[in-house]
């Protein structure tokens, strides 16, 4: 059986070793694996044992670039599985990486799917069928996106209608006809029904005609 003759500390990474197999370098391997494996100079690997670290090395990895991906921002479990799986890893180390995310809370599909809703709300209004499109987009299970969406009323949707027509016809150029079929446009992009453009459109642009009311002056 090959044995490990060399354990050094690496110059770049003082959290890992590089591991020497009958005087050659095998592969660099985590301190923690080191200690909890009891890995030492002198000692006979089998290699199934080899395997077993390679693992260990593997599920590590992945777990620390799914926490990685999370630092930037919250994801779904669907998006972290795409991540990894564009990484290479297998099935195996992707479901053990997910496991560990799951128990830590560092993941939660119906949760993600709350958040994401009022970022939305926040950053760029949208409308049901867009936001329940994004999130199944996003591989959130249906179930999960449509009990998110009930938390989601007509009236805050309607709210989000006005403020994304506002931003719409403030930017908007052109006579009033172009202004309106470009806000409209824009509205069914974002998911918003037909009835709620129209009733937002009309409460919007009957203000912007309503003239100007003050004193007769003759």
């Amino acid at each position: 059986m090959p044995k490990i003759t060399s354990l050094e500390t690496q110059k770049r990474y003082q959290d890992r070793y590089s591991l020497f197999l009958d005087g050659e370098f095998w592969k660099g391997i985590h301190a923690e694996t080191v200690l909890n494996l009891r890995l030492k100079p002198g000692q006979e690997v089998s290699e199934g044992e080899l395997e077993g670290i390679v693992r260990i090395e593997e599920e590590r990895q992945a777990r620390e670039y799914a926490l990685k991906l999370l630092s930037y921002r919250p994801r779904s479990e669907d998006e972290i599985r795409r991540k990894l799986a564009g990484k290479g890893y297998g099935e195996d180390i992707m479901e053990a990486a997910l496991d560990f995310l799951r128990c830590q809370k560092f993941v939660d599909d119906a949760d993600f799917a709350q958040r994401w809703i009022e970022h939305r709300r926040q950053s760029r209004p949208m409308g049901r069928a867009g936001l329940g499109w994004e999130l199944r987009q996003k591989g959130i299970d249906r179930n999960l996106v449509d009990s998110a969406l009930e938390s989601y009323p007509g009236e805050s949707e309607r709210e989000a209608a006005l403020e994304a027509a506002r931003r719409a016809l403030t930017k908007a150029t052109g006579d009033p006809a172009s202004r309106k079929r470009k806000a409209v446009g824009m509205l069914q992009r974002r998911g918003f029904s037909w009835e709620t453009i129209q009733d937002v459109l009309t409460a919007l642009l009957s203000t912007e005609e309503e003239p100007e009311t003050g004193e007769d002056t003759d």
